[in-house]
């Protein structure tokens, strides 16, 4: 494989993680997020005043939001993975649709992963409410 195509298929792997993740976070189960993310985890989130640190704390949180969450449908416009060595910046717009296809929030979203041990893994994620222009 040349490095393009190597690159090319890193970030159709992210892509495709995040994709199933936020697929059973929609179906109310945040443990597609649990499974993705490192020891020394770090995540902010608009719900919280600070950063959250470490596996067992965004655990803890994930398990919080179980079967609280339902989502209909989202879309990931926008989304680009920057690739630097065993590093892939994931960031993307969020669309969450209810059943009826109205827009339910619309998110901005920035996700690390880190190759360890041959698997992706979330080290930092970062969400944040938007509205755009017009709305």
């Amino acid at each position: 494989m040349s490095l393009e195509t190597d690159a090319q298929a890193a970030a159709a792997d992210i892509v495709a993680l995040e994709k199933t993740a936020l697929t059973r976070w929609g179906n109310g189960d945040p443990h597609g997020f649990v499974g993705l993310s490192s020891e020394d985890m770090t995540y902010f989130d608009p719900d919280l005043a600070t950063r959250l640190d470490g596996h067992a704390a965004y655990g803890e949180l994930m398990v919080s939001l179980e079967g609280k969450i339902s989502v209909a449908r989202f879309e990931m416009p926008n989304h680009r993975v920057q690739l630097y060595g065993d590093v892939g910046i994931l960031t993307f717009n969020l669309v969450n649709c209810n059943a009826d296809d109205t827009v339910r929030s619309r998110w901005n979203s920035t996700e690390v992963y880190h190759k360890q041990e041959g698997a992706w893994k979330l080290v930092h994620s970062h969400w944040s409410l938007t509205r755009p222009a017009g709305d």
